[in-house]
């Protein structure tokens, strides 16, 4: 047996692979209550509160995971366009040297 495939195998999920999971899992689950049955029961209410809460904070955490993970591009993409704006640069507070 391939002992990378192995380890690989065995590694956790990523938190993209969480949240991924997660979101997909409130997406069936919100696909359940899409059966053209109305709403009749309090209790009924609730559980749509509820399911509607998890999925704005799943969007939440997902949105801040993106975040992270964009940063040091976002950082790196910053310092790029400072350097080049000093040459090359037409914004509203640089002009550039040519």
């Amino acid at each position: 047996m391939n002992v990378i495939a192995k380890i690989g195998h065995n590694a956790p999920p990523s938190p993209f692979d969480e949240i991924k999971s997660k979101i997909e899992d409130l997406y069936e689950e919100a696909k359940q209550w899409l059966d053209g049955e109305p709403v009749t029961t309090q209790d009924q209410a609730n559980a749509l509160n509820t399911l509607e809460n998890r999925i704005r904070e799943a969007a939440k955490e997902a949105e801040a995971l993106r975040k992270g993970e964009v940063k040091p591009l976002d950082d790196a993409k910053a310092e790029i366009q400072e350097r080049f704006n000093a040459l090359i640069g037409e914004t509203k507070t640089v002009t550039g040297k040519t």
